[in-house]
């Protein structure tokens, strides 16, 4: 089976998970939501230059999973963190992609 990451997805190409925070998830029966302060590339058309506070462009944003039939966690981490402006800070995600017909989030 091939392996497909994220950045091949569509809109995910000029987005850098990888140093992103995810703030929220949300989990239901049949829908898994994600959200969180996305890194932006310089190739992004909604990208800025960085606040004189900030490493990177960052922009609020959702990945949203509708319709899902299972959602398997190896390890599922509830712990809640604040950032350095006092909001949720979930981690990041290390690892994103699809192979066969399952999408594959590994992080924090």
């Amino acid at each position: 089976m091939e392996k497909h990451h994220y950045y091949e997805f569509e809109g995910f190409q000029n987005v850098y998970l990888e140093d992103s925070f995810v703030l929220e998830i949300r989990e239901s029966q049949n829908e898994f939501l994600l959200i969180l302060e996305v890194v932006l590339t310089e190739k992004h058309p909604l990208y800025r230059l960085p606040e004189p506070h900030e490493m990177y462009c960052y922009k609020m944003a959702m990945i949203d999973f509708p319709d899902i039939k299972t959602i398997e966690w190896d390890v599922k981490n509830s712990s809640k963190y604040l950032d350095a402006n006092g909001e949720n800070d979930l981690g990041n995600i290390d690892s994103f992609f699809f192979e066969g017909d399952h999408y594959f989030l590994m992080g924090d």
